[in-house]
């Protein structure tokens, strides 16, 4: 392992290879296009460029893992911003993983706060914020992968605490577990409907009160985790094949959560989907139009809820389904399922004929909509306020102040609870 302050130089290993300490032509457009602003001092008086190289090795088990860490304290952030930035490298690059770093501070002192500490997998920068002041540093870590040939990567690892971090498209790896979390910056991801995307298989992004907002491949397990600060996920079929969508899974503690897929699903595979998704916000506004897999749990605990769920085939007609929604303030819980995506296929069975769904709201107003090809049994009741219920083809209809039962068609055998506890209910089964 090798520790410096920031003055590059040439070691004696073969780990890497710090290539020059005079700032770059693409280095300082990269920083200028980061647009970092500060208010009360320009970034122009002092500024190092460092260059180090990776190589992932079958061989080396070691080595088919890679981690970047600023280990920056949160208070440094007043002081110390940046972007971390991952991007397709060039085919003719020497390392496999190459990472160029742009440190640009008002005073030369500034360069000195940072350090920088490497081993065979790992790079490390730390900025240590001193009593002096008035000094402001920028950090612009850029780190490109070379797309051919193309590498498995069993971990990559990118974790800031004050830095922003960005992927860019097609970088052209498979990476087993990928682990990005910022706890004050902004992360974003961009993964497009293009050639050589990054193909995920277990995918954990999270933050502190930062920003979580990007592109994704509906591929694998997708973990996302905020406590403060927003999510905002659009969801895209990976291109060219079928999707190996495992599970969804995004939280908040007091912030909004925004997932939702592109365009809708015309683009999507006509295909069975059995993913588990679980959203959940305690004090945020929920916002969901995803693919309903095998489970789907949502619930903004007190704030508004609004989903629309779009069920696919299943070729086994008995696989159970599940459906709920919970909230108990919830001012506005608007849900919709849309009819199952068949395209026709005699391979594929519609799910809404074994859907178990429950949907709660302790305070406030459910509008709640199920298609035509939902047939099932339904028990809604509410105790203080107004009920509103509407369906066709009704078996067995009971009703009275403020609950209804009853039984719509022959040939499902899906089952829907409703609950409110006040304010009001509007359900409508089979109009929409």
């Amino acid at each position: 392992m090798v520790a410096a302050m920031l003055s590059c130089y040439s070691p004696t290993t073969t780990v890497f290879t710090p290539i020059n300490s005079t700032p770059s032509t693409f280095a300082h457009r990269k920083l200028s296009e980061a647009k970092v602003e500060y208010d009360r001092c320009s970034l122009s008086i002092a500024s190092v460029t460092c260059e180090f190289g990776y190589n992932i090795t079958a061989e080396d088990t070691a080595a088919q893992q890679w981690h970047f860490l600023d280990s920056s304290m949160a208070k440094t952030r007043v002081r110390f911003r940046g972007e971390i930035s991952v991007n397709r490298g060039s085919l003719f690059q020497v390392s496999d993983i190459e990472v160029r770093i742009v440190v640009t501070s008002n005073k030369e002192n500034g360069l000195m706060n940072v350090h920088l500490q490497s081993s065979n997998s790992s790079l490390e920068i730390n900025y240590f914020i001193t009593d002096e002041g008035d000094i402001y540093t920028d950090a612009q870590i850029l780190i490109f992968l070379r797309p051919w040939p193309k590498r498995l990567l069993d971990v990559l690892d990118i974790r800031s605490e004050v830095l922003d971090i960005t992927f860019n498209d097609m970088l052209n790896w498979h990476v087993s577990n990928l682990f990005v979390h910022t706890s004050y910056g902004q992360s974003w991801y961009n993964s497009t409907y293009g050639a050589d995307p990054l193909i995920v298989q277990n995918t954990t992004v999270s933050s502190y009160n930062g920003y979580i907002f990007g592109y994704y491949a509906a591929h694998g397990n997708l973990t996302f985790q905020n406590v403060h600060g927003q999510i905002g996920v659009i969801l895209i079929p990976v291109n060219g094949r079928p999707s190996k969508l495992d599970s969804i899974s995004a939280s908040t503690l007091s912030a909004t959560i925004h997932v939702e897929v592109e365009y809708g699903f015309t683009n999507w595979p006509t295909q069975p989907h059995t993913h588990v998704t679980n959203i959940h916000t305690r004090h945020g506004e929920l916002y969901a139009f995803i693919p309903h897999g095998s489970y789907t749990n949502l619930s903004s605990t007190c704030s508004w809820l609004f989903a629309r769920l779009q069920p696919f085939g299943n070729p086994n007609p008995e696989d159970l389904n599940e459906i709920y929604t919970y909230s108990e303030l919830g001012w506005k819980t608007r849900v919709r399922i849309d009819d199952a995506i068949l395209d026709g296929s005699e391979d594929l069975n519609n799910p809404l004929l074994n859907t178990i769904s429950k949907h709660y709201l302790g305070e406030g107003s459910l509008w709640l909509r199920y298609p035509y090809s939902w047939f099932g049994s339904v028990e809604a009741q509410i105790d203080h306020g107004r009920l509103e219920f509407d369906a066709t083809e009704l078996e067995d209809f009971e009703k009275s102040e403020g609950y209804v039962k009853a039984r719509r068609g022959k040939k499902g055998d899906s089952r829907l609870d409703i609950q409110v506890g006040t304010g009001a209910m509007d359900v409508h089964l089979g109009l929409d």
